[in-house]
């Protein structure tokens, strides 16, 4: 790690990297990845977040794939305190900023003076759940997305792709507060849950039995 250039300072907000031709590259723990390194700010109150932000490469959904970021923490001698796959959840807001794959790393050590962002053989062969509503598509774009009958999607990883890096800020904050990670469970429906959290005004209370109808 120490052979690296760490001259870059993490970005103060989510700033767009693109990792492919022509960008760094490097053989870690046995797999070749595209990489970024940073230094991190000393002066920030701990512990704070590093935001990431994965967009989709590719023109069509079924064919499209993101980079998916492993993250290592480094104390000033350029050794590892801590690595970590990054988990991204799906977020499609209103502009570019606010769509994308999303992520964040808590740096809480006051030993981390280096971060470095590649992306690892697990992360490269992983996907990522994204999910979208068959009813926003015509119905020949959504036979060419090859949507199943949840409208929901596994993306696959790979070896590029632009990726967002930078000090947490309230815009990516939300857009995680919102972001869909996985597929949701299925529920006994709105009704249901209804009666169950607000109990009708004509019921006893007596094991499940109703008294009277109102008038």
């Amino acid at each position: 790690f120490a052979d690296f250039s760490y001259r870059s300072m993490l970005p103060w907000q989510p700033q767009k990297f693109v990792l492919g031709s022509g960008s760094m590259v490097a053989n870690l723990n046995g797999t070749q990845s595209y990489f970024l390194a940073f230094r991190l700010p000393v002066d920030v109150k701990l512990p704070y977040k590093v935001a990431l932000k994965s967009e989709l490469n590719g023109r069509w959904l079924h064919a499209s794939y993101l980079f998916a970021p492993t993250v290592v923490l480094l104390d000033e001698g350029f050794q590892p305190i801590r690595s970590e796959d990054i988990g991204l959840c799906e977020h499609m807001g209103w502009s570019d900023e606010t769509s994308g794959a999303f992520g964040s790393l808590k740096v809480d050590s006051k030993q981390a003076r280096y971060l470095l962002v590649y992306s690892s053989a697990e992360q490269q062969s992983g996907k990522t759940y994204w999910e979208q509503s068959p009813a926003s598509f015509s119905s020949s774009t959504a036979a060419s997305l090859q949507m199943n009958s949840a409208g929901s999607f596994s993306i696959p990883h790979g070896p590029d792709g632009a990726l967002w890096v930078g000090m947490m800020n309230k815009t990516y904050e939300k857009a995680l507060a919102n972001a869909i990670c996985k597929k949701a469970t299925k529920g006994d429906g709105v009704l249901n849950t209804l009666r169950t959290a607000l109990p009708l005004p004509w019921s006893n209370g007596n094991d499940g039995k109703t008294g009277h109808s109102p008038p």
